[in-house]
């Protein structure tokens, strides 16, 4: 490509080697590159494009929650990403009982202190198939529960 003596046969004949022929043959070897290099950086454009998430995709990944709301002792079920996302602001008796609890008897030998960030917050979601039997559970477990 170019101008010089690598380029094309036409522009390196001998026979022509006037300053006007080879400044023709760089205006039409730049005629051609542009367009084909801009028409190459958009069709790879547009295919990584088409591995970013839609915009309907990316609203439901995010998801802000006022927690002041929440007083202390209350569930709130919100929707996210299609499930539902539990958030229960614990009592005090609660995180007390909860970080008595023994990793023997559970399935997922896990103390609470090292599931949590602020023990005062439960957030679960849930992904069972069975969205009315999670909230019953969720009622059931605590007799001071609201939604």
């Amino acid at each position: 490509m170019g101008c010089s003596s690598s380029g094309s046969s036409r522009c390196n004949s001998r026979s022509s080697s006037s300053s006007s022929s080879i400044l023709i043959c760089c205006f039409a070897d730049t005629a051609a590159s542009v367009p084909a290099t801009y028409g190459t950086k958009v069709l790879v454009r547009d295919m990584l494009e088409t591995w970013n998430a839609s915009a309907d995709v990316l609203a439901l990944a995010k998801i802000e929650i006022n927690l002041a709301g929440i007083p202390e002792g209350k569930n709130v079920t919100f929707k996210w990403r299609g499930k539902p996302l539990f958030v229960r602001h614990r009592t005090a008796d609660e995180i007390t009982r909860e970080q008595a609890v023994t990793t023997a008897g559970l399935r997922h030998a896990e103390l609470d202190n090292d599931r949590v960030q602020r023990p005062e917050w439960l957030v679960v979601l849930g992904v069972c198939t069975h969205l009315g039997q999670q909230q019953q559970h969720l009622r059931s477990s605590s007799s001071n529960s609201s939604h």
